[in-house]
């Protein structure tokens, strides 16, 4: 999307009086610890691309907006994909780095091995980076099943989104 219609539909939904809220705003309030916004709204980006820093932080902190990012951790250095030193800045500013897998293969093409490290490798060297929990997922390409929820419980996640 050209970086002008993104700002103007980011100025759209001010003018209707929604207010963006992070994750864990979203599952405090679901468990009764905090309330929300009239109007709020999770701004959820996916894969980790390089403009997540380069534009769209500046046009979220310009108008006071948080959003999470879902990033594939074996992508995070290469040509046009986010870094760990601008994750780290991201999330000083109010972004949420979470997990996007290691590689963003679909989780129902991969075996039971195959699941526990895309979930768990992930994880892992995001904390190690961050140098705190991530909690959040977001399943490649969207699809997932009852049996591969469970294992993103297993492999600590907190809630998963697609």
């Amino acid at each position: 999307m050209p970086p002008a219609d993104f700002s103007a539909q980011l100025d759209e939904l001010q003018r209707q009086g929604y207010t963006t809220i992070s994750l864990r705003d979203f599952l405090r309030a679901k468990k009764g610890l905090q309330q929300l916004p009239e109007k709020p709204i999770i701004l959820t980006f996916d894969d980790g691309y390089e403009n997540n820093y380069t534009t769209l932080l500046p046009m979220l902190e310009e108008r006071g907006m948080k959003a999470t990012v879902f990033m594939v951790t074996n992508d995070i250095g290469q040509p046009g994909y986010l870094t760990w030193d601008e994750c780290r800045e991201m999330e000083k500013n109010g972004m949420t780095v979470a997990s996007h897998t290691v590689d963003h293969k679909s989780m129902t093409d991969l075996t039971n091995d195959q699941l526990r490290a895309e979930l768990v490798e992930s994880k892992k060297k995001a904390e190690a980076e961050l140098g705190h929990e991530v909690k959040y997922m977001a399943y490649p390409t969207g699809a997932y099943n009852l049996h591969i929820a469970q294992l993103v419980r297993e492999a600590g996640y907190k809630a998963a989104f697609t």
